[in-house]
């Protein structure tokens, strides 16, 4: 009878969904206003930027610390890096894009701690914008020059702005289903144009925090709306865990 027992408790669904946590997987952590993004396979986490007021840093740990961590970072905001602080003492983290220009010392210090990714980079992660022609032609201003990057059908555009929109969003393939909104939600990125241009849109998740920063702006969830895109937060939710990206 207690065999029986056992043998119900280890193989009951929980137990089972548990046991898989070593499945790739895309985690949108709740970090409240900020971005820490992380695609985990069975060797690798791959951070799109680590940033935040908080963190849930014990999931965080259970998943990555063990493993190889690559980092791409957008931009210089706190909000995206200021996670870096907790990753110092894992001893397999590097970078592998660093946000473009310069920063103040504390920032490009906290950065320069970790070394440059030394294997080849994973074949399915594309920086669409900027170009590296592009690149000397942005105006000096961090969310400017906010790195774009898709994978899979995850569209990750940091904070860049509407202005910028309008020239990386033609590089949005159709396979697009998923899409991390720019800058909180913030009025200044997610235009209706770009919005129409991700047809198969299915997921647009917000890592913000509305009770203090106002964030996603209202017009923004109007262009969403509008265009008939349900919009989840993670203020309202907490981590987003997406088991296929396919």
């Amino acid at each position: 009878m207690l065999l029986i027992l056992f043998l119900w408790i280890f193989l009951s669904p929980t137990q089972l969904k548990d046991a898989h946590h070593f499945d790739d997987s895309f985690v949108i952590w709740n970090v409240g206003q900020g971005q820490w993004i992380t695609y985990n396979t069975l060797t690798t986490c791959y951070h799109f930027d680590v940033g935040g007021e908080f963190f849930p840093l014990r999931k965080i740990k259970q998943l990555c610390r063990d493993k190889q961590n690559e980092l791409y970072i957008s931009h210089w905001d706190f909000d995206h890096l200021s996670g870096l602080k907790h990753l110092a003492n894992w001893s397999r983290v590097c970078r592998r894009q660093d946000p473009l220009g310069t920063a103040a010392f504390k920032k490009m210090k906290l950065l320069a701690h970790f070394p440059f990714c030394q294997d080849p980079p994973h074949p399915e992660i594309k920086l669409i914008f900027p170009l590296k022609k592009e690149q000397g032609q942005l105006p000096d201003i961090s969310n400017a020059q906010s790195q774009v990057f898709l994978f899979k059908n995850w569209l990750i555009p940091g904070d860049s702005r509407q202005e910028e929109e309008k020239i990386w969003s033609l590089r949005v393939p159709d396979n697009v289903k998923a899409l991390v909104v720019g800058h909180h939600g913030s009025r200044t990125s997610s235009s209706p144009e770009l919005i129409r241009r991700i047809p198969k849109l299915q997921w647009a998740i917000i890592s913000a925090r509305w009770r203090r920063y106002k964030h996603p702006h209202p017009l923004t969830l109007l262009n969403f709306s509008q265009q008939k895109k349900r919009v989840l937060r993670t203020e309202d939710w907490g981590n987003f865990r997406f088991e296929s990206l396919k």
